[in-house]
């Protein structure tokens, strides 16, 4: 991956994350009718990632999104499309297949790349991943209580988050197995 045009997948995915919310926000498109949910079909797995609860949901998944993008791209150029394309289609289509509630966000992916940025930098013996991963550890560790059923309580999909998490962990193995990065 060319490292000079890493701002290129920053870009992308904020677009990815920004465009399709400001279009549901000027009522442009149906929230509930894209969620993802075996109500709204098949295509609802790739729509419902696109579109986000209110604009707190959609900044801090954007966040999210960028921070992790951002160290994925610079630290596993090899890992990034597997996980990128792994994390945007799994969480929900395994929430899909579980009929769980109506989900919006892209939380399952931003969840996939920080989980992976993290647990990949804490087994490494590179200290520029280690360290990064302590950083990002102490930002978003708290992020674990959003990712348990209680977290319902908050109007939190928790689903989402944990299969995030459960695929950057299978990921995770599969690259340390594998030996790619």
């Amino acid at each position: 991956m060319n490292h000079s045009n890493d701002y290129k997948h920053t870009i992308f995915w904020t677009m990815l994350t920004l465009v399709p919310f400001l279009l549901q926000t000027f009522g442009l498109i149906p929230t509930m009718e894209w969620a993802t949910h075996p109500s709204n079909g098949p295509i609802s797995v790739f729509t419902g990632p696109l579109l986000h609860g209110s604009w707190r949901h959609m900044f801090g998944n954007l966040v999210g999104m960028l921070l992790g993008v951002s160290i994925l791209v610079k630290f596993y150029p090899r890992a990034y499309g597997k996980v990128m394309f792994l994390g945007f289609l799994l969480p929900p289509y395994i929430m899909y297949m579980f009929e769980s509630i109506k989900s919006l966000g892209i939380s399952g992916l931003v969840y996939t790349v920080i989980w992976f940025v993290i647990v990949s930098g804490l087994t490494s013996n590179i200290k520029e991943k280690f360290y990064t991963s302590i950083a990002i550890l102490f930002f978003y560790g708290s992020t674990l209580n959003s990712a348990v059923p209680t977290a319902a309580i908050r109007g939190i999909a928790w689903q989402a988050h944990l299969t995030g998490i459960c695929v950057a962990m299978v990921l995770v193995i599969y690259y340390k197995i594998k030996k790619i990065y």
